[in-house]
């Protein structure tokens, strides 16, 4: 065992010591995920089970690089949602052991497209942290007491921001304090994780890990402030989870008093982001087509029914309009992002109806791909090796001009029923299914 392993046991409780010795990669050479409880007792989920992450180390015992990635899974929007959480695996930790082990058992390799942060590979140079969930408000709860469910005896523990920096703490025991460089990135609300705590992770590791380049990479993490039902209910997990103190303070800076809650939302947050940032969406994320838009128009219901992932049908035409309708909206709110001066953010933006999609290409890459490019050049640009900071690619985005009669998002069937990555050519008003 190396000098600086053995000083990143030391650091660990007794019972954290007594996982990594059994099954730690990087005593055995053997690329594993190793499910680690965190220290920390008061770090809970909402069912209050103790918080835990998943950790990959890599064979490379040299390597300075490392990653976060934060899982998804939606939100709870009350007390009752929040309940019925807690008794599955986005509140709770009864399984997380389990899930870890399958993630090593299903592991083959084919999933590594590019550094996508998700796999455990013996060849990697990234130390990995997968983040389990825990709780329902992308990490943002701060109740130190238990909160009451309405009408039940039973109570929820809304710890999701100390849950996730007592998992910080955990990788900084096993070497991350030592890092040169810090991928902060997830998946759906784990990708709005990223951009509500990336200035304060990057802030908080700036004294922890002292060298370390942090960015982020929020993929299909962006979700718009758009019609009434989708911002009411996040404003109610908001002031529900007292997420106040762990949104961006910048942004509550703008948004005050009774509109603090709108520092809950990518829109209001991303624009304000020191941390350089790479996003990875698309005009027409298919959980929010399901989850944002009101069908039919002003009903107050929403989602446009072809877009479930439970009963999928192909879509008609009012259906068909209802999602071509969302990609401009939803580019009146991401698409200044795209021309903000002096700032180094990226992102790879497409118009497929998909959600969390790895595969799609833009010129070529697919966003791992893509984020990996802009990646090298921000370290450049950071560490002097760039003299022209912003001329470099940053921005890979595509809009459907109908030359392919399969759509050029490729196609991934379900049950033969509905082909779930569409590109919508709104020029030419037409939908490849």
């Amino acid at each position: 065992m190396s000098v600086l392993q053995s000083r990143r046991l030391m650091k660990l409780t007794a019972a954290s010591v007594t996982t990594l010795l059994a099954v730690c990669p990087r005593a055995t050479n053997a690329a594993k995920w190793t499910y680690m409880s965190v220290p920390d007792p008061e770090a809970l989920n909402l069912d209050g089970s103790r918080y835990g992450i998943a950790v990959c180390m890599s064979s490379n015992k040299s390597s300075t690089a490392w990653s976060i990635w934060a899982e998804g899974g939606g939100w709870c929007y009350d007390e009752k949602d929040c309940l019925a959480r807690s008794k599955t695996r986005l509140g709770s930790n009864k399984t997380w052991v389990d899930l870890t082990k399958t993630r090593n058992a299903h592991h083959d390799g084919s999933n590594n497209i590019g550094p996508t942060y998700l796999d455990c590979q013996e060849d990697s140079q990234v130390n990995k942290g997968f983040f389990f969930y825990g709780d329902g408000a992308s990490r943002t709860g701060d109740r130190k007491e238990p909160w009451p469910v309405p009408g039940t005896d039973e109570v929820l523990f809304f710890r999701g921001a100390r849950s996730l920096y007592a998992g910080i703490d955990l990788m900084l025991s096993l070497g991350m304090s030592e890092a040169t460089d810090v991928v902060f990135a997830g998946c759906s609300a784990g990708g709005l994780t990223v951009f509500l705590h990336l200035d304060a992770v990057t802030a908080y590791l700036a004294t922890r890990a002292p060298g370390a380049l942090v960015v982020g990479y929020p993929v299909s993490g962006y979700f718009a402030d758009l019609y009434s039902v989708y911002p009411k209910q996040m404003e109610y997990v908001f002031h529900m989870q007292n997420s106040v103190g762990h949104v961006p303070k910048s942004c509550l800076d703008v948004y005050t008093g009774d509109e603090s809650w709108k520092c809950i939302m990518a829109p209001h947050v991303a624009p304000l982001i020191e941390t350089p940032w790479f996003a990875a969406q698309s005009r027409f994320d298919r959980w929010q087509l399901l989850n944002i838009p009101e069908y039919p128009a002003h009903s107050g219901h929403t989602g446009v029914p072809c877009m479930s992932w439970e009963h999928p049908h192909k879509c008609n035409a009012s259906e068909i309009a209802a999602v071509e309708a969302y990609g401009p909206e939803f580019m009146s709110q991401f698409g200044p992002l795209t021309t903000q001066s002096g700032k180094l953010n990226g992102g790879f933006l497409d118009q497929c109806v998909s959600h969390c999609l790895f595969s799609t290409k833009i010129d070529g890459l697919t966003h791992p791909k893509a984020f990996a490019s802009w990646y090298d050049n921000i370290k450049k640009v950071k560490r002097g090796d760039e003299p022209n900071p912003l001329e470099f690619q940053r921005w890979w985005k595509f809009d459907c001009d109908g030359s392919d009669e399969k759509g050029p998002c490729g196609s991934h069937g379900n049950n033969g029923t509905l082909n779930r990555r569409w590109c919508l050519d709104i020029h030419a008003n037409r939908s490849y299914v």
